[in-house]
């Protein structure tokens, strides 16, 4: 009921009808706060402040029957004022949630003020996802004369976190469901089905890293779809196939009984004692449990061989930590103008016997064995070292990335937060210029990890969580704890000009990091196509191939120095 001017004719027939409606329910009046406050002084505030409001406000008499709508709220439900006045608000209730609103009514009538979602229908037959406050007004002993209703429409949103929430329970590239789904399925069905017998068959690809690295990695995706492909060819009514990450699948079938591995070793021709047969018989088991549920494998010699090989792995792993002879390279990290804003530490490692082993290789053996803790002090240690030199000569560097495992958030001897603000003090470095790389998987409510990264963001450094869509992060947690920034895993860009679902994940990650208030930075830009891409759906920051590989500490100076020439 919006007027053109600034004035409301003295005589308008409107402003009566609404006078009569305001005596009538005694409700506004009542309100506590500025908004009633300057409501109830001045007619000509009252069109200022509420109907000129973006979002929706109502009047509810006892019965929540609606007695005034302003224009905001006329626009969600699609009818005029005049239309709305003497309608249940239950009229447009959808069906899906009835069960909450009459919980609502229930609290309503007791006189208590509620915050709730609720979706609404609208005239049209279309849905409103609104984020609702009703605010009862009564005395004391008395029942409520009125409620008033502000409505804010976050059907977008919500929109956006469903579709997140639905892609984010299957894999990208081959459509299966992924571990996340996995895991809901087994809780389900382990719930409703007790007692019932269930199979699940792990399968692994023989070889696949030699295909990524002999025909790319587009080549390496088709063999995964088209593996895909054959899996469901196998599966049947009701069972679930998943790909639970790289060239892993899964497959469960309710019905049948569990498989098992098995592990052999021959008398005499393995050995010879009961402790070498007992150890071969083990190291077979272990080789079966990587390959594959369902496997029965006889020892081999070669088992042995490789296990050791592992182990001496592991000591010289352990040796370099302790000893220093680890080294770090800085990935630039670039905004949408091709300015530099950041360089992720990535640790690196030559080893005397081997060569160059990749992180692939050694942060997963790091992991495994505990190391990962010590590796993480020396990586953070060099990291602001590093950041310091580099002032001391006179560059301004960017902030510096730093990957932190959630085990160094679980299980350090000294906390996360204590080492970081030690680190930061020793080297005398502003927290802004440090970056802490938490795994989706970190944020994940356990007891503690929570509280260790409120700390964390208390010290001042940026808080980022690296590999976005890959982990169990909940929209709850990224609402909850302090983030301040998302790092979207490189596979969505990997896929991101061939599949639908990354562009949909990509899109809808970009559009939650924005409601949210968080900064976006995409991982595995490698194409002028994918960065065009990128850049009109509103990414902030970037980090591939495209602008640079991981430099040495070298090259990054003369990257730093050039920018400081060029600024």
């Amino acid at each position: 009921m919006a007027v053109a001017d600034d004035t409301w004719p003295e005589g308008s027939t409107d402003l009566q009808r609404l006078r009569r409606q305001l005596r009538s329910s005694q409700a506004l009046l009542q309100v506590q706060g500025s908004l009633i406050a300057q409501l109830s002084r001045s007619e000509n505030r009252f069109r200022q402040v509420v109907e000129l409001l973006s979002d929706g406000l109502a009047l509810l008499d006892p019965e929540l029957r609606i007695l005034y709508a302003n224009p905001a709220f006329e626009d969600i439900l699609g009818q005029s004022a005049a239309s709305l006045v003497g309608l249940p608000l239950a009229r447009f209730v959808t069906p899906r949630d009835r069960p909450c609103w009459e919980q609502l009514c229930g609290a309503l009538l007791a006189g208590r003020s509620r915050r709730i979602r609720l979706s609404l229908t609208d005239a049209g037959g279309g849905q409103h996802f609104l984020d609702m406050e009703f605010i009862p007004r009564r005395e004391e002993g008395r029942p409520a004369e009125s409620t008033l209703l502000l409505a804010r429409d976050v059907s977008e949103l919500n929109a956006a976190q469903q579709e997140l929430e639905r892609l984010a329970l299957s894999d990208p590239l081959t459509g299966l469901g992924n571990e996340r789904s996995t895991r809901r399925f087994l809780a389900e069905h382990l719930s409703q089905r007790a007692g019932m017998p269930l199979a699940l068959l792990w399968l692994d690809l023989d070889g696949f890293r030699r295909v990524n690295h002999s025909h790319g990695r587009s080549s390496g995706d088709r063999l995964l779809c088209a593996v895909a492909d054959q899996l469901r060819g196998w599966c049947r009514p009701g069972d679930w196939l998943a790909r639970m990450g790289g060239d892993e699948f899964l497959l469960i079938r309710p019905g049948l009984g569990m498989g098992f591995c098995a592990g052999l070793s021959l008398y005499p021709d393995h050995g010879q004692e009961a402790d070498a047969l007992l150890r071969q018989a083990a190291t077979a088991l272990g080789r079966a449990h990587d390959s594959g549920q369902g496997l029965v494998l006889f020892y081999e010699p070669a088992f042995t061989e490789t296990l050791r090989t592992e182990l001496g792995l592991e000591g010289r792993l352990r040796q370099a930590i302790e000893g220093g002879r680890l080294r770090l390279a800085y990935q630039p990290q670039m905004d949408p103008h091709g300015r530099l804003i950041g360089n992720e530490a990535l640790a690196r490692w030559r080893d005397g016997e081997r060569g160059e082993v990749g992180p692939a290789t050694f942060i997963p053996l790091a992991e495994r064995t505990g190391m990962i803790q010590a590796l993480g002090r020396w990586a953070l240690e060099e990291a602001c070292s590093q950041q310091r030199r580099w002032q001391l000569a006179g560059l301004q560097p960017p902030p510096v990335a730093v990957n932190v495992s959630p085990r160094q958030l679980l299980s350090a001897s000294t906390p996360m937060s204590a080492m970081v603000a030690a680190t930061l003090e020793r080297h005398g470095l502003e927290p802004h210029l440090l970056e802490l790389e938490i795994t989706e998987s970190g944020i994940l409510p356990i007891t503690g990890v929570s509280e260790e990264i409120e700390r964390l963001a208390a010290l001042g450094v940026t808080l980022a969580i690296d590999d976005f869509g890959t982990g169990y992060s909940s929209l709850e947690s990224l609402h909850r704890l302090p983030i301040h920034k998302l790092k979207i895993d490189q596979n969505f860009t990997a896929n991101l000009l061939t599949s639908d679902s990354a562009r949909l994940i990509m899109r809808a990650a970009l559009t939650m990091a924005r409601e949210l208030g968080l900064q976006t930075l995409v991982e595995g830009v490698e194409t002028s196509e994918q960065l065009q891409m990128l850049e009109q759906m509103g990414c902030d920051g970037y980090q591939g191939y495209f602008f640079s590989r991981p430099l040495e500490v070298e090259d990054c100076t003369r990257l730093l120095a050039g920018n400081a020439q060029a600024g």
